[in-house]
């Protein structure tokens, strides 16, 4: 589930409408935590190396989710999201996506 939205947020970016998905990301790589492996595992099989995917590592991904994230639109629609079933800030669990992939991308 979590590579599947990941590859989600990194095909549409800042033009992502699907907002509930980013707070999901970060519920499960910041809170409940996941299998490092398993989650390598399916982002190999359906992001790092797929067409039209240009992300090949975690590096990559974390590139892209800076830019998605540093976009004024999507933060501003981040902030106002009626999916934000966590009630956290979006700086919050932007920051914290982006945290928990750098740990993601050390591993390796």
């Amino acid at each position: 589930m979590v590579a599947e939205k990941v590859r989600s947020l990194l095909r549409f970016g800042a033009r992502l409408t699907r907002y509930k998905d980013v707070f999901d990301v970060y519920c499960c790589l910041r809170i409940k935590g996941i299998d490092a492996e398993l989650l390598n595992s399916c982002m190999a099989e359906g992001v790092f190396g797929n067409e039209p995917m240009r992300e090949e590592d975690w590096a990559d991904v974390r590139t892209r989710l800076e830019k998605v994230f540093s976009d004024r639109r999507c933060v501003r629609q981040l902030s106002r999201a009626k999916g934000n079933w966590l009630k956290l800030p979006a700086g919050k669990v932007t920051v914290g996506i982006l945290s928990e992939v750098k740990k993601l991308m050390m591993r390796r």
